[in-house]
């Protein structure tokens, strides 16, 4: 069974192996919850547990690159987009900010850097 807690977010995390590769199930408050979503996951079979990571990774997709109150599942706001901006450009470490505002240091700085990509708009300006 694959469930440890992550001491970035503080939460528990359940993630399953299936032919060599590494696949997230999701966090989860307490050890409990983590283990019953990763025996529900193992127990499908191969078939099953693809149709089910397809699904899951394409919700994933469709909301990777939408900050703010864009996001269809958004935990930060607009402000706070800003505010992580702010204070990055400031010198704080992404793992602080990660901190302060209850998300995955992985998700600060996949923002900073997702900000720094030259848009449309602001190639025509």
């Amino acid at each position: 069974m694959s469930v440890a807690f992550c001491k970035q977010n503080q939460k528990w995390q359940a993630r399953i192996y299936n032919a060599h590769k590494r696949y997230h199930i999701g966090y989860y408050a307490t050890r409990e919850e983590a283990e019953v979503a990763y025996k529900k996951i193992a127990e499908l079979n191969q078939d099953e547990f693809f149709q089910w990571w397809e699904t899951t990774s394409k919700k994933r997709e469709g909301a990777k690159h939408f900050w703010g109150s864009n996001g269809s599942s958004a935990k930060l706001s607009d402000a706070d987009v800003l505010e992580i901006k702010r204070l990055h450009a400031s010198g704080v470490k992404q793992k602080s900010i990660a901190t302060q505002f209850n998300v995955h240091c992985s998700w600060v700085s996949r923002l900073l850097r997702d900000m720094r990509k030259p848009t449309f708009e602001s190639m025509n300006n």
